[in-house]
């Protein structure tokens, strides 16, 4: 299996990576920063690819709340305008433009979400399922614990004979074993 992550793709998960600083410095982005970051850890521990596929999702839905939570706000401040209440509409008018442009840092965050971070690891779901996430960061091709990288084809059945053993040898645990097994008869299922 070759290594099909570009040099753009490269580009923009590290550009994802340097615009996610400030979104969780601000406060408002760093639970979300969490989330992404512990997926790609649990991802790379796993080789299950479906932990990037929920941070995405709920990430996602966090900022389409973090919209509905503005748009309250926004509501609240026009009520409170039409209203006359002068004293309360200039305290908050000043912080509604802070919240215009948490608008624009959460459509920005958005797009990057999608452009920057989602869709280049997608396009290399199947190596990250095989090597990790670290792997694919560091350009290696290195056979998951326990095997030796000799070229050869092995069939799934082959595969889970290795791990089987791997796992009564005590060198792979028992829920590390059956994600693989569970991978391997899927990969089976899918040819």
């Amino acid at each position: 299996m070759e290594n099909k992550l570009t040099s753009q793709d490269y580009i923009n998960f590290l550009i994802f990576l340097l615009l996610s600083v400030p979104v969780f410095f601000s406060g408002v982005g760093t639970l979300l920063t969490i989330f992404i970051l512990y997926s790609l850890y649990m991802t790379d521990k796993t080789l299950d690819f479906s932990h990037v596929d929920k941070a995405y999702e709920y990430s996602k839905i966090y900022i389409i709340l973090s919209y509905v939570i503005l748009t309250i706000f926004f509501s609240v401040v026009l009520i409170w305008g039409f209203i006359g209440w002068n004293g309360v509409l200039n305290a908050l008018g000043e912080f509604s433009l802070i919240a215009i442009s948490w608008y624009g840092v959460f459509i920005l965050y958005r797009i990057v979400l999608q452009k920057f971070f989602y869709e280049p690891l997608e396009r290399n779901k199947l190596w990250i399922q095989t090597y990790g996430f670290k792997n694919l960061i560091y350009k290696t091709n290195e056979q998951p614990k326990g095997f030796a990288n000799t070229g050869e084809i092995f069939s799934a059945a082959d595969e889970l004979v290795k791990w089987q053993k791997l796992r009564d040898e005590g060198i792979v645990s028992e829920e590390e074993f059956l994600n693989v097994k569970e991978r391997l008869i899927n990969k089976e299922s899918n040819s």
